[in-house]
């Protein structure tokens, strides 16, 4: 596993513990070699211990030795946001704000007092705010938008049900969308980070060549935030309209009203996906030399 720059490479590539130790030694730098073996043994006696004692230790002499080879294009700000980033957690944690504004929403829903409507909105925009916070965060992380992979996409997919979800729920209150749309958002998020975590896997990754184009950022963005969540909102209130049908079957006006908000959460879905598709095709003509 290559752990140390290597301040000789001009492409910033870096090396192992093993090949430090070798360059060390041949540029006749006995101190640095030393260095360089006491690190590799102390990561192998904490790789060893049972209790994990003394990992920090030893990760924190890998750092020193890493910043020492790094010199001045030791990437401090970054790494430091990325730690910002994983201590807060934010999706995992919206996850679980999301449920809190489903059960705000079908207190709405159910009393249909307009303070737990507002209250239910409130619960929503705020679930929202830290969604959108972590996906700008991860942004300054990953150092693009962050939609490169399958794991970012469909985070930014669940971010996208909840958006459109707002703007009908604010439209035109009920609540039901608030609960319909939080517990979707707040399902794909923990099916993501609690079930398939090792399959999409949530760390940043190198970004290819061919979605360097300024055009992928609008077309992915379009794709997923509009098109898949404005879908996955009308999933959403499909799959309650359904659920009203089989266990209401006398709630007319109920299956009216989710009717209307189905009509645009669609609208926005099909729209997206069509203005999306027209900027796949210009992307593929600017990475690949033609067009869909």
């Amino acid at each position: 596993m290559a752990l140390v720059p290597d301040p000789s490479a001009p492409d910033g590539s870096w090396r192992t513990l093993l090949e430090e130790i070798e360059a060390a030694a041949g540029d006749g730098g006995a101190n640095a070699a030393r260095r360089a073996v006491g690190t590799a043994r102390a990561l192998r006696d904490a790789a060893r211990d049972p209790d994990g004692a003394r990992f920090g230790p030893a990760l924190a002499e890998l750092e020193r030795l890493q910043r020492d080879r790094a010199g001045a294009s030791w990437p401090g700000a970054r790494l430091a946001r990325e730690v910002r980033y994983n201590r807060l957690a934010p999706y995992e944690r919206a996850a679980w704000l999301y449920l809190v504004a489903a059960v705000g929403g079908l207190a709405a829903a159910w009393t249909g007092h307009a303070a737990a409507r507002v209250c239910a909105l409130a619960l929503l925009a705020g679930s929202l705010g830290l969604h959108a916070g972590g996906f700008f965060l991860r942004w300054g992380v990953v150092g693009h938008v962050p939609l490169s992979n399958l794991y970012e996409a469909v985070a930014a997919a669940a971010m996208g049900i909840v958006l459109w979800a707002l703007v009908l729920e604010a439209s035109r209150p009920t609540g039901w969308v608030c609960f319909a749309s939080s517990l979707a958002a707040s399902g794909v998020l923990m099916l993501l980070h609690l079930v398939l975590p090792g399959v999409l896997g949530p760390y940043p990754q190198v970004l290819q060549p061919a979605l360097q184009s300024w055009w992928m950022r609008y077309h992915v963005s379009c794709m997923v935030i509009g098109g898949y969540g404005g879908g996955g909102t009308a999933a959403a209130l499909a799959h309650l309209y359904l659920a009203g049908y089989l266990f209401r079957p006398g709630a007319a006006a109920f299956r009216r009203s989710l009717e209307r908000h189905l009509y645009w959460a669609v609208t926005i879905a099909v729209t997206f996906l069509g203005v999306g598709l027209c900027l796949g095709a210009a992307w593929a003509g600017d990475s690949w030399g033609r067009y869909w």
